[in-house]
């Protein structure tokens, strides 16, 4: 499914396919060890959000993907929560992660949903922040 409208903190970028977005090297996704081959990468500008956006068309019915910090990240400098809007009306909110370890389970009805926003959002200094999507998957009716 192609995506548009991709912001995240430069001089990081929008990373799909099981990459981080980290400058240079591209970092693969691992989350505790396990490689996420379909996980999508976004780090957040500080005190503000990372996001990319999806057209469903209303033609999907499910939402299903884990919030998570990437391995690589040595230290989170600050927490950071998840979000997935619909249609520019937020639909689900993770709880902060404050630890590298903490895994954000997301499963939110997006049936009547034409575009689609997956954000991550720094609340404070971002260092660190390399936010992952586990994969993420859309289920169509």
């Amino acid at each position: 499914m192609p995506e548009f409208d991709a912001e995240v903190s430069k001089p990081w970028h929008f990373a799909k396919d099981g990459t981080t977005g980290e400058p240079g090297k591209g970092s693969p996704i691992k989350v505790g060890g396990f490689a996420s081959p379909k996980g999508l990468g976004m780090h957040p500008p500080e005190r503000a959000f990372a996001s990319v956006k999806y057209r469903l068309d209303r033609k999907a019915r499910r939402f299903q993907s884990v919030g998570a910090v990437n391995d690589s990240s040595l230290l989170l400098f600050s927490p950071l929560y998840f979000e997935v809007w619909g249609d520019g009306q937020r639909l689900w909110q993770s709880e902060r992660i404050t630890d590298r370890k903490q895994l954000r389970e997301c499963s939110i009805d997006v049936s009547e949903v034409e575009v689609l926003e997956l954000r991550a959002v720094a609340v404070g200094p971002h260092t660190g922040l390399h936010a992952v999507w586990l994969e993420p998957r859309v289920l169509m009716k």
